[in-house]
């Protein structure tokens, strides 16, 4: 009995481990869809300060986007 429950764990694991590998082959051969078009950022520290609080409190990516 115990033979059998070990069988088992052991196939479980195999299944678990070739899903968890075929999963990240796909992953890792699928194209990106789209590249992500970035703006200009900003030069000096003042500019990126602002940027940052900007989109943190503002949210405008956000709301720039495609609802």
């Amino acid at each position: 009995m115990t033979a059998a429950y070990a069988m088992h764990l052991y196939g479980a694991v195999a299944v678990l481990v070739v899903g968890l590998a075929v999963k990240i082959r796909r992953y890792a051969t699928v194209p990106a869809p789209l590249k992500i078009a970035l703006t200009p950022a900003p030069t000096m520290a003042a500019g990126v300060v602002a940027r940052m609080a900007r989109e943190t409190l503002l949210f405008t990516s956000l709301f720039r986007s495609n609802k």
